[in-house]
């Protein structure tokens, strides 16, 4: 189970940035109906990577692997920081288009 932590994370994190470049490249008419659950869905799965690697940490502790945290404890914050802000800047994106299509259909 130990050894699933780190490619879970990157699973995660993949999807975590393909599900608003899905929502982005849909046919607009099909994209409008459900973009919001691939947002969420988008955030969850950036969590569920970030979880992992807290995970991946706490084993690393436990074992008392002191080199091992002290050489991957920066590269993980850093990956992590980004991992999150690109998650947010991809679903706000996302956000800003299908509203931004919806209120001009509401109000021509």
């Amino acid at each position: 189970m130990n050894a699933l932590w780190n490619p879970g994370s990157l699973v995660f994190g993949l999807i975590a940035w393909g599900l608003p470049v899905f929502a982005l490249l849909r046919d607009n008419k099909a994209g409008r109906k459900n973009w919001s659950m691939l947002c969420a869905l988008s955030i969850s799965a950036c969590s569920l990577a970030m979880k992992l690697q807290l995970n991946e940490v706490k084993y690393r502790v436990d074992m008392e692997d002191w080199s091992a945290l002290a050489d991957t404890s920066g590269a993980v914050a850093t990956v992590s920081s980004i991992l999150f802000t690109v998650t947010i800047v991809l679903n706000a994106i996302v956000f800003f288009v299908y509203y931004e299509a919806n209120r001009k259909k509401d109000y021509p």
